[in-house]
């Protein structure tokens, strides 16, 4: 059975607003000092492939990138009010909230309203592929294939099971042939195990951190974890058919997620800098290369 990767989510309207988030942000993440010189993850599109996303919500409609796809009809939209109808078309809005969860976590911006999200100039392509149940392997795979040739340079995936699936992992590898950075939350089992895709060989897994650094106790892990990334009580948006607002939420779900906005921070630095913005980017803190996963 494949599922979404988080155990709990606890509701609250009481976000801390504008540069308090950031702030919150920056501190656990060590992203400060890179957002500081402009490193915010400009020109790069986050795929979340989850269920669909909310890409009116006031804290994603500024990074949405403009698409989103159906895998099992083989349907992009390109407007809000289609991809809407779509979603309410599903007759179940109050089991689609986890997509919406994982796009602010990336993409939310850094404009001092609601939330910032990692690299909050990012935009985020959403794919379906829980509606609310899982789709199957074959529209997975389809929507994977949809959001490589789309433009996607990273794929989130916050969901997972036991078992292997041979279409999925070949839809990974053609992602992976194309130079796409690909990133899976590792599972919250409680206990050293594989799942997939995580599992997957070229596939980021990504563990769940607490406040203090370490691992939640609820987190899968193992020898094929590398990476982790707050995952406890993460402050993140909740979709506007369910209220709006925010959330609080635990979960692998979460740390996959900003382990793939820092390959977003990554790749766009990587795109932008000539040689003056390279030497300004080394006097960054160890500890920033360190949580952006670049080792120096």
């Amino acid at each position: 059975v494949l599922t979404h990767s988080f155990p709990t989510r606890r509701s609250s309207d009481l976000a801390p607003r504008g540069r308090r988030a950031a702030q919150a942000i920056g501190r656990h993440l060590a992203a400060k000092a890179a957002w500081d010189r402009g490193f915010e993850g400009e020109g790069v599109v986050v795929a979340i492939i989850d269920d669909p996303a909310d890409v009116t919500h006031p804290d994603l409609a500024p990074n949405w990138a403009g698409k989103a796809y159906d895998p099992v009809t083989d349907t992009t939209y390109t407007s809000a009010s289609g991809w809407l109808n779509f979603i309410q078309g599903l007759n179940a809005p109050a089991d689609l909230y986890h997509g919406t969860y994982v796009a602010s976590t990336v993409s939310a911006p850094r404009d001092g309203q609601g939330i910032a999200g990692l690299a909050p100039k990012t935009k985020f392509l959403p794919v379906a592929i829980f509606q609310p149940d899982y789709v199957g392997d074959f529209y997975v795979a389809r929507g994977i294939v949809w959001a490589v040739n789309n433009g996607a340079q990273v794929l989130n995936n916050s969901w997972g099971g036991l078992g292997y699936g041979q279409l999925v992992k070949e839809a990974f590898d053609y992602a992976l042939a194309n130079g796409v950075v690909v990133v899976a939350s590792a599972g919250n089992s409680y206990k050293d195990e594989v799942r997939t895709p995580a599992g997957y060989p070229g596939i980021i897994a990504s563990a769940a951190a607490d406040g203090n650094r370490n691992k939640t106790d609820f987190s899968t892990y193992g020898r094929h974890i590398s990476s982790a990334a707050p995952g406890l009580d993460v402050l993140l948006a909740n979709p506007t058919w369910l209220g709006g607002g925010y959330g609080l939420i635990s979960g692998t779900s979460f740390s996959g997620p900003y382990t793939a906005a820092a390959a977003a921070l990554v790749i766009g630095f990587i795109f932008v800098m000539d040689d003056a913005g390279w030497r300004e980017a080394f006097k960054l803190p160890w500890l920033s290369w360190t949580a952006l996963g670049v080792t120096l």
